[in-house]
C-alpha cells in the first residue's frame, strides 16, 4: 500500500471544461474552454451530488447566454493568411487585441435541453493531446479533434448527431483575390449592424439579428449577398429610432398657441 508522509498535501490535478461551440461566419465547430475543476475535490456520494449540480448550473448558465464573440481558430486562419498556433505564436503577448472575434453560439444536440458540458480528462498544463469527454447533457460521449491544436473539431465526428456540412472554404473568386480583405470586410460589416441594433433597438433586436444571422451560416459563403442584407437591417433600425424619437418628441412638446379670434367678443380690447 502506498503511503504519503504526514503534513505533505497532495497536488491537486486541475482538468479543464467547456462547451462546443459554432461560428456563425465560417460553420466551425469548436470547444471553448469555461474554466478549470478539480475532480479529486468531488469525491463520495455528497461531492458526485455538488458535481452533478454544479455542472447543471453552467449549463443553464450557458443556454440563457446562447450566443457570444469569441475568437475562431478557422476565421483568424481565413483573415491572417496564417495558421492559428503561427499567429499566437506571432501575437502571444498581445493575441487578444490583435485577433479578430467572431458570432459564434452554443451548441445543443437536442432542442429541449441545455448545451452539454465537457471535460478535459488530460490534465491541465500537461504536454499531449486534449481528451473530451462528456461530463453533463446530451451529447457526444467523447469530441474528436483536428490536427490544428485549437480545440477545433473534426467536423465528420459529428455526422451522427446530424452535422454533416463540409468545412467552410473560400471560394475560387475569394482565393484569386485578396481573401482576407473580402472575410474582413464581411466581419466589418457585421460589427457594424450589431453596434446599429444596440443603439437604436436594444438587447432583444441584438439577439434576434444574431439568430437571424446564425440560421444563414456560413456567412462567409454568402458575402455578396450580405451587404445588401445587412444594409437594409441597419436601415430598418434607424428608421424605427428616427420614429421613435419623433412620437417622443410629440409626447413632451406643448400645444401649439393659436392665434386669437378676431370675432370673438371676448378677445376686444386685447390685441
Amino acid at each position: 500500500m502506498r503511503r504519503r508522509r504526514v503534513g505533505v498535501p497532495l497536488r491537486m490535478v486541475l482538468h479543464e471544461e467547456g462547451f462546443i461551440v459554432c461560428c456563425s461566419l465560417c460553420d466551425t465547430y469548436f470547444v471553448v474552454v469555461t474554466g478549470v475543476m478539480a475532480p479529486s475535490q468531488h469525491n463520495g456520494r455528497e461531492g458526485k451530488k455538488q458535481l452533478d449540480e454544479r455542472n447543471e448550473k453552467k449549463q443553464l448558465e450557458w443556454a440563457a447566454r446562447r450566443w457570444t464573440m469569441l475568437r475562431c481558430p478557422t476565421c483568424v486562419e481565413l483573415l491572417m493568411g496564417m495558421q492559428i498556433l503561427e499567429y499566437i505564436e506571432r501575437h502571444v503577448r498581445d493575441s487578444d487585441s490583435l485577433t479578430p472575434l467572431s458570432l459564434c453560439f452554443v451548441v445543443s444536440f437536442e432542442e429541449s435541453q441545455p448545451p452539454p458540458l465537457y471535460l478535459n480528462h488530460h490534465p491541465q498544463g500537461e504536454a499531449g493531446k486534449p481528451k473530451w469527454r462528456l461530463a453533463s447533457g446530451v451529447g457526444p460521449a467523447g469530441l474528436e479533434l483536428d490536427n490544428s491544436r485549437s480545440g477545433r473539431l473534426w467536423k465528420p465526428s459529428l455526422r451522427p448527431f446530424g452535422i454533416d456540412r463540409p468545412r467552410y472554404e473560400a471560394s475560387e473568386e475569394a482565393r484569386s483575390s485578396d481573401a482576407a480583405a473580402v472575410h474582413a470586410e464581411v466581419v466589418r460589416r457585421v460589427e457594424a449592424a450589431f453596434e446599429v441594433a444596440a443603439e437604436c433597438s436594444g438587447a432583444a433586436a441584438v439577439d434576434a439579428l444574431a439568430e437571424e444571422l446564425h440560421a444563414e451560416r456560413p456567412l462567409f459563403a454568402c458575402w455578396k449577398t450580405l451587404e445588401e442584407r445587412l444594409a437594409a437591417t441597419v436601415q430598418a433600425h434607424r428608421d424605427d429610432e428616427e420614429a421613435r424619437r419623433a412620437m417622443e418628441s410629440l409626447a413632451v412638446a406643448p400645444p401649439p398657441q393659436l392665434p386669437p379670434d378676431d370675432d370673438d367678443p371676448m378677445m376686444v380690447g386685447f390685441w
